[in-house]
């Protein structure tokens, strides 16, 4: 299952929360995620060894492959204004990774403080 691309826009200083919905990319129909885990890193480069930002990823509907990615104003007003990169990915019961989506980040500045 290759990834799909998503450009995430994070707007800097907002708590945000994100619905994602896995699909099965044969049927389109939701997978059910049950005893799945999930984890979302934004890093400045694919290649940089520290991430700037890990939101919490939780499931949200097990049987319609529902889950929700928190984004907190703390953690979002900390991001560089700049170009980022992200990816998410799903781990299965028996430990097969899967990578979801991945794709650019744009940090919207904050202007109020």
């Amino acid at each position: 299952m290759a990834a799909g691309p998503y450009e995430l826009t994070i707007e800097q200083g907002v708590d945000r929360i994100i619905e994602v919905t896995i699909k099965d990319k044969a049927t389109e129909l939701p997978i059910n995620i049950t005893g799945w885990t999930f984890q979302l890193q934004i890093r400045e480069k694919y290649t940089s060894a520290s991430v700037l930002y890990a939101p919490a990823v939780t499931i949200f509907n097990a049987l319609g492959g529902v889950i929700r990615i928190t984004l907190t104003a703390t953690a979002t007003a900390a991001l560089p204004v700049k170009p980022l990169v992200y990816d998410l990915e799903g781990t299965r019961p028996d430990t097969t990774k899967i990578r979801i989506l991945k794709g650019p980040v744009e940090v919207d500045p904050e202007v109020t403080r």
